[in-house]
């Protein structure tokens, strides 16, 4: 009796790893194709994100993080922005703006380039203007935690106009 229950129980096992194990490489191999926004959202806070030591921001991007969101790379800075390393010192001639928002600023979906701050910095090249746009997006972030981040670390960029999208 004692046996069969043992045997019973091992079958119960191998049957429950084997279905949570085809589960995973389906879920792997046919439902994550790296456009399923749940998915995407959540390798975005696992793997780019981290919890902000200020607890009104809740959470930032980490620094020099990486990794392969919405069928494009995403790569962070040594001060967690999406963007090239930019100095909080300013270049003498240079136009700055510090660019407050969530998951438009940040460029979800798009390569940085395309982000709509690199196009504005773009278009301020073509015309001829020295000009900084710091990309500060942070998916998720609501307009209380775009203030507080431009109190605590943004300001520091001096910037000449900041937009709150």
């Amino acid at each position: 009796m004692k046996r069969e229950y043992l045997f019973g129980l091992v079958t119960a096992f191998i049957c429950v790893v084997v279905i949570a194990v085809g589960i995973e490489g389906y879920v792997r191999l046919v439902v994550d194709n790296g456009m399923q926004f749940d998915l995407e959202m959540f390798k975005y806070a696992r793997d780019v994100k981290m919890i902000s030591p200020d607890p009104v921001i809740g959470h930032v991007h980490g620094p020099n993080r990486a990794a392969h969101l919405m069928g494009v790379d995403v790569a962070t800075n040594s001060k967690g922005l999406r963007d090239r390393e930019i100095p909080y010192e300013r270049k003498p001639g240079t136009l700055r703006i510090v660019m407050l928002g969530e998951s438009a600023t940040f460029g979800w979906g798009v390569r940085p380039e395309q982000s709509y701050p690199k196009l504005l910095e773009g278009m301020f090249a073509k015309k001829g203007i020295k000009a900084e746009v710091v990309n500060t997006g942070v998916g998720n972030f609501k307009a209380i935690q775009k203030v507080e981040y431009f109190l605590t670390e943004a300001y520091k960029y001096k910037p000449d106009f900041v937009v709150v999208a």
